[in-house]
């Protein structure tokens, strides 16, 4: 990993091993400006930690001058840091980071030691410093420092030798695809080598898997996440993955005209597109499902599995309850093949009108065309099917659900029925329902997804929001969490 901070623009800095089997990294100098952690003494839970240190002097003056000013103990905490394993087995755990001032931190780490009365004995090892407290390593130099958890001193040493001289060539500074997840500039995130951990897996591992684990070999697995206005944006992706010959389970040739078959109001609804192909095989290699096993109608689960398209839309648009539960859904399928449905539900004796099967729970009833398979017990949906498909479709999710794979969920409770809510403590309701708004998950591509969460304030950033609102209800969360 190359790194040049503001003060020192022309120094490279290598930070983390090639080999690293998984690396966490967490953007402070974001987390703090969106978190406003320039007016922290505003949070309730700051003032308690000063609180409770006022009569340890020495504690206090560590704790105070950290919250005032991360940087004070010599390191770049207002920077990136990063978590990741180290060793050949990946067993090895370090946490990285650029330095300031080597001999503030030195002095740091000595008061502190001193203060908890904790011994830490520092050697000067060539071209750094290192010190152990227990098993646990310490090593610095004027670009960066490093603490290192192993099951040995020796081990630990052998790390540290190895992550201070560490160079381009051995470093992930030479990885594209690394450097390209730290250019999305997110606020957290986790870097993955898939060959790094496939090399930890036994052969049996790897041949008993329920895919073949193979077609991951030269990629690299993200998660990211981003706090917005507004909003919570996670990500994932797999970078590399299109280099290679890949059995993508997702497919983006959704067909839209399934929207037409939904209620125009939802308090969720669901698109997949999926490659039919790639699932067949994945059955077939799992071994869980017997492909051959023969149905009533005569046709195997195999020949079921191959009439669906992989198109399917669904809703869930009402949950009340009047002495029982009651529920409004809708799920339809795109098909190739209306012989092996229809012949099931006729040699089950479900009574039917024409394409309408009732199946005489909760007013479900199995509709069949064609061409579209829809299980509903809604009477807008029915309708539709009636008309060939021509109802409104979920409004909120009809114009970003065009490509499939995408999720939506209202999280708003106040949209929720009464007779729904008043089920629930109002105190939760009350709490829940003055932070979450909607939430979407969606496939970007085969091989990336997004979640995006929405919240009840859109003017502030969500971090921010978010630790004020924990802060203003720190004593109805504690009544939820006793």
């Amino acid at each position: 990993m190359l790194f040049s901070s503001c003060h020192r623009e022309q120094e490279k800095v290598y930070l983390i091993p090639d080999d690293a089997v998984w690396v966490f990294h967490v953007d402070l100098g974001s987390i703090w400006g969106k978190g406003d952690f320039d007016h922290i003494d505003q949070i309730s839970f700051i003032k308690f930690i000063r609180q409770a240190f006022r009569d340890d002097k020495s504690g206090a003056d560590i704790i105070n001058s950290l919250i005032d000013d991360p940087n004070s103990c010599g390191l770049d905490l207002k920077g990136d840091i990063f978590l990741f394993t180290a060793g050949e087995k990946g067993d090895v755990g370090a946490f990285g980071v650029l330095v300031n001032d080597a001999n503030k931190f030195k002095d740091f780490l000595s008061d502190l030691s001193n203060k908890a009365q904790a011994d830490i004995d520092f050697s000067s090892e060539g071209n750094y410093t290192l010190g152990f407290y227990g098993k646990t390593g310490y090593c610095w130099d004027d670009s960066k420092a490093y603490i290192i958890s192993a099951d040995s001193k020796n081990k630990a040493r052998e790390v540290a030798d190895k992550l201070m001289s560490l160079q381009e060539s051995n470093s992930l500074a030479h990885n594209a695809d690394f450097n390209t997840f730290l250019a999305g500039n997110n606020d957290l995130g986790v870097f993955m080598n898939t060959n790094n951990i496939l090399g930890l897996l036994d052969k049996s591992d790897l041949d008993n898997a329920p895919v073949d684990l193979n077609q991951y070999k030269n990629t690299f697995f993200c998660l990211a996440l981003n706090f917005e206005n507004g909003r919570i944006r996670t990500s994932c992706s797999f970078l590399g993955m299109e280099k290679n010959q890949m059995d993508f389970i997702f497919s983006d040739n959704f067909n839209k005209n399934l929207l037409n078959y939904l209620p125009q109001t939802a308090l969720a609804g669901m698109t997949l597109s999926c490659n039919m192909n790639s699932i067949f095989n994945l059955l077939v290699r799992s071994g869980e499902v017997n492909l051959d096993e023969e149905l009533t109608s005569g046709y195997t689960i195999g020949d079921v599995v191959k009439c669906l398209s992989g198109n399917i839309a669904a809703s869930f648009s009402d949950l009340e309850y009047n002495n029982d539960w009651e529920y409004r859904f809708t799920i339809v399928a795109e098909i190739n093949n209306a012989r092996p449905f229809r012949q099931f539900l006729e040699n089950a004796d479900v009574p039917h009108d024409g394409d309408n099967y009732d199946l005489g729970i909760d007013g479900i009833n199995v509709c069949i065309s064609e061409n579209t398979l829809m299980i509903t017990n809604e009477t807008s949906a029915l309708n539709a099917f009636s008309r060939g498909g021509t109802g409104n479709g979920i409004a909120k999710i009809a114009s970003k659900a065009q490509k499939g794979n995408y999720l939506y969920v209202d999280l708003d409770v106040n949209n929720y029925p009464s007779t729904l809510t008043n089920q629930i403590d109002q105190g939760f309701v009350s709490l829940i329902g003055g932070f979450f708004k909607d939430a979407e998950f969606k496939m970007t591509s085969p091989t990336s997804a997004e979640l995006v969460i929405d919240l009840q304030n859109s003017d502030k950033n969500s971090l921010d929001f978010t630790l004020h609102y924990i802060d203003d209800n720190l004593l109805r969360l504690q009544r939820f969490l006793d």
